[in-house]
Formats: C-alpha cells, sequence, structure tokens
C-alpha cells in the first residue's frame, strides 16, 4: 500500500477503510470525517500497545494538515503495519 491517499481518492471509495482521525478530542468535536474513529496522537502508542489497532484491515490515519497523521504512519511502518497510509493534506484538505 502507498504512504498516502489524496482527498480525491478516499471520497471516491472511503467504505473500504478504516479512517482513525489522530487529532485531540476537542479538534474531532469540531468536525471529522463521517465514520472516523478519534484515537488521539498523545495516546496513539499505548491504544497500538494494547491492540486497538487493527493489522488486517486497510488503514487511513488523518489530522488536520498531515503532519502529526505521517508520524504516525512512520510509528505504524515500524509495527510492520502493512495496510496503512495517511491521508496527504490532512481534514483541512479534505472537506
Amino acid at each position: 500500500m502507498k504512504a498516502g491517499i489524496s482527498p480525491e481518492e478516499l471520497k471516491k471509495d472511503k467504505k473500504k477503510y478504516k479512517l482513525i482521525d489522530v487529532r485531540e478530542e476537542w479538534e474531532y468535536r469540531e468536525g471529522h470525517i463521517d465514520g472516523a474513529e478519534n484515537i488521539p496522537f498523545s495516546t496513539f502508542e499505548w491504544a497500538e500497545r494494547e491492540g486497538k489497532i487493527a493489522k488486517d484491515q486497510l488503514l487511513v490515519i488523518y489530522c488536520l494538515h498531515g503532519i502529526r497523521s505521517h508520524r504516525i504512519l512512520k510509528f505504524l511502518q515500524a509495527k510492520k503495519y502493512k495496510k496503512v497510509c495517511h491521508l496527504i493534506g490532512g481534514f483541512e484538505a479534505y472537506k
């Protein structure tokens, strides 16, 4: 799977991905992509250790502009996740 997905690509086939919003809860409450789960950047490593991030699903990680999600992408790739990418440009580019 490639490292990034464009907003246009995601909009075409959003249902095939599990969306994870890594912004903090207050940011998520202000608006998010429908169907996205919120796992804040600040607790993401804990959530992964606890098994809350599925390795067998196609994951799209996103934040506001793509900086935090790119860091999470690198973290997950180091943990041998193969079906993960991040949303290029983040939520701002998507909406």
